[in-house]
């Protein structure tokens, strides 16, 4: 059963709709407020830096005592770990070369999409990359079930594609 519950207040979307009706200035942070459900106690809240053109938001995904955070347009995903003193921070999962634009995570596996073109999947526990799934655009969204990823992403030229790949070799199904 789940640990933590988060909710993201986030600037970089209120940024992009300033940015889109030309007025107010860019929000400086975005907001990940953090509970534990056994009790209702507060544990957040992570400050981020947010994106000031609203092209980007944060992605924020929770496992078990685990916080899975990419900062708007960030390449990376950090973790925060929920341990005595509260929230620590954990890992920092590296590899994209663009902003982090979807995330999923299961018990073992840490699952990216990213504005480079590449889905990534690694062991979220060892950081160590399985596979990564090269696309043609963006990828957007991707899901972990069953050994498999399903991933979609954007098209050069418009339109969108979806995939599926095998998490154990790599292969596109």
């Amino acid at each position: 059963s789940p640990t933590l519950v988060v909710a993201v207040c986030s600037a970089s979307m209120w940024n992009a709709m300033n940015m889109w009706r030309g007025d107010l200035p860019a929000a400086p942070t975005d907001t990940v407020m953090i509970w534990r459900l056994s009790d209702g106690t507060a544990l957040g809240p992570l400050v981020l830096p947010s994106d000031p053109t609203g092209e980007h938001a944060p992605v924020v995904r929770v496992h078990e005592a685990t916080v899975f955070v990419a900062e708007a347009g960030a390449w990376d995903v950090r973790t925060w770990n929920l341990g005595d003193a509260g929230l620590e921070p954990g890992a920092n999962v590296q590899g994209h070369t663009g902003a982090v634009k979807s995330m999923c995570v299961d018990d073992a596996l840490l699952a990216s999409g990213s504005m480079d073109g590449t889905a990534r999947v690694c062991n979220h526990s060892t950081q160590t990359t399985l596979i990564i799934a090269q696309h043609l655009g963006p990828v957007t969204e991707v899901q972990l079930t069953a050994g498999r990823l399903a991933t979609q992403s954007l098209r050069p030229g418009g339109g969108e594609e979806t995939c599926l790949w095998d998490v154990t070799t790599g292969a596109r199904l």
